[in-house]
């Protein structure tokens, strides 16, 4: 059974508080771009992590259209010029509305 639960949104730690059941309550800071990295870490009664996990919330305010997916960004790196391109494999960059 879940006992514990800590976490950050965009880095910023929030805190987690039990609702009924094995609901897990937090508000969430305001980010204007509607893009959210969500990591949560759950314990049990002993202590001992019973899960772990990093995603990726977007919301879209205008549609309250809401997204979550996990977390998996790819990166290229060219080696000469130093550049570095991060794109998200599902949405391309863009918000769940099509907008960048």
């Amino acid at each position: 059974m879940v006992t514990k639960v800590i976490g950050k949104v965009d880095g910023q730690e929030v805190i987690y508080e039990r609702g009924e059941g094995d609901k897990w309550i937090i508000t969430v800071p305001l980010d204007l771009d509607g893009m959210y990295v969500v990591e949560v870490t759950a314990y049990d009664n002993a202590g001992n992590i019973a899960f772990c996990t990093k995603m990726l919330l977007i919301v879209d305010p205008a549609t309250l259209c809401v997204q979550l997916m996990p977390y998996d960004y790819i990166v290229e790196i060219m080696q000469n010029e130093y550049v570095v391109d991060v794109v998200h494999p599902l949405h391309g960059g863009r918000c769940c509305c099509g907008e960048r």
